[in-house]
C-alpha cells in the first residue's frame, strides 16, 4: 500500500515510497509521468501517479466527461487523506488524457 501524501503539495504521511522496476511502467505511462513531471514534481510515488492518469482515462473511456474524472480522482485522493487542489486534479486529468487516452478528447 503506497503512504498517502499530498499530490502537489505538502506531505500529509510518510514520505514516497521507492516502486520496483521502471520497466512495469509501459511507454505510454512513461510519457505520462514525463510530461508530468515537466509541469510539477508532485511528492507521491510514480505507482500512484500512473493509478491516478489510468482512474482518469477509465472514467473518460466509461463515458463520463473530464469534469466527472478530476471528482473521481479528487475522492480517490480524499478517502485516502490526500490533500490536493483543483489546480493540480486538472494538471494531472489533462496530462492523462494527452498522454495516455487521447482518443476521448476533451467534451
Amino acid at each position: 500500500m503506497v503512504a498517502p501524501v499530498a499530490v502537489f503539495g505538502t506531505p500529509v504521511g510518510p514520505g514516497p515510497v521507492a516502486w520496483g522496476d521502471p520497466d512495469e511502467i509501459s511507454p505510454v505511462e512513461q510519457r505520462y509521468l514525463a510530461q508530468l513531471y515537466g509541469y510539477v514534481h508532485p511528492p507521491v510515488t510514480a505507482e500512484r501517479l500512473v493509478q491516478l492518469g489510468n482512474l482518469t482515462c477509465a472514467v473518460r473511456r466509461s463515458g463520463g466527461s473530464t469534469e466527472a474524472a478530476k471528482e473521481r480522482v479528487w475522492q480517490s485522493l480524499e478517502a485516502q487523506g490526500v490533500v490536493s487542489s483543483r489546480a493540480e486534479i486538472g494538471t494531472l486529468v489533462h496530462v492523462a488524457v494527452d498522454n495516455i487516452c487521447p482518443e476521448v478528447g476533451y467534451p
